[in-house]
């Protein structure tokens, strides 16, 4: 069973760089296909829930804790007071595809997250710290800030979600952002910093899917964006779905399937914490 705890600073329910260059066709209906010239659709719905993620929009990123600030590349897994090294680390929860390269290596890579919504919720997992604050950061694909937040390290480790505020430039449709939740482990020195980030991309559908899942019941709407492949939202339906039914035990298994689905197995059983 998940868990409950609350942090009022956490607002629970809390490759190819494609920027400006591509553009999301509106996904069609199930059955219904969208024509590629150069390959098969990625949105093709089958009868099948599982995230399948579209390997043609992705974004080189680091989904578990690195140092430094973001953007820099680190090993660091753990902040220099505390104890011991975080299993499973901090991490944001994005999707993630397996490639073989080359050489027959398998490299990971992190998709480009879709949602519907211009304030969406980004959910990360945070282990225990001895940090005293967190950090929240949003930038456009040319790396220029759009918002940026920081709050009081919750006292429990778990599964958090945070939803930009609505005060917050919302997200335009047909672009792309890069967010990064940050542990700031000493205040003063912004190179232990432990760091995670995600992208993400809002999306539109074509007028009758959109109307299908906003006439939708909340868990019939999760099945739905599940479905179209929009993961943010997908995430915080069902977060919702847990928080108003926790002793849900089928909703409770649809959201580790959905973790397990886009690679975050180590995640699927961690806290999920409610307001």
């Amino acid at each position: 069973m998940l868990k409950q705890r609350f942090s009022s600073h956490l607002i629970p329910l809390t490759l190819l760089l494609i920027g400006k260059f591509f553009i999301i066709t509106p996904l069609p209906t199930p059955g219904q296909t969208i024509t590629n010239q150069s390959s098969s659709s990625p949105w093709e719905i089958d009868s099948s829930s599982v995230y399948e993620p579209p390997p043609d929009i992705g974004s080189p990123g680091r989904r578990e804790s690195g140092g430094n600030r973001p953007g820099e590349i680190s090993t660091q897994l753990k902040c220099p007071n505390d104890l011991q090294v975080p299993h499973p680390p901090l991490t944001a929860l994005v999707p993630k595809v397996q490639e073989q390269t080359a050489n027959s290596r398998q490299k990971v890579s992190q998709l480009i997250g879709l949602t519907l919504k211009s304030h969406p919720t980004f959910f990360v997992y945070l282990p225990q710290t001895s940090a005293p604050t967190v950090e929240f950061i949003l930038n456009d694909s040319e790396e220029r800030e759009v918002y940026r937040t920081n709050f009081p390290t919750p006292k429990f480790p778990g599964i958090f979600g945070f939803k930009l505020p609505e005060n917050a430039p919302a997200l335009d449709v047909g672009k792309s952002y890069q967010w990064y939740f940050v542990v700031r482990c000493d205040p003063a020195n912004r190179k232990r910093d432990l760091v995670v980030e995600g992208w993400i991309w809002r999306t539109q559908l074509l007028p009758t899917i959109r109307k299908q899942i906003e006439k939708a019941e909340l868990r019939d709407r999760a099945i739905l964006l599940r479905q179209y492949k929009i993961w943010y939202d997908a995430l915080a339906d069902l977060a919702e779905l847990h928080y108003s039914s926790p002793q849900n035990s089928p909703v409770t298994a649809e959201w580790g399937e959905l973790l397990r689905s886009a690679g975050l197995s180590e995640i699927s059983e961690q806290i999920l914490t409610t307001p």
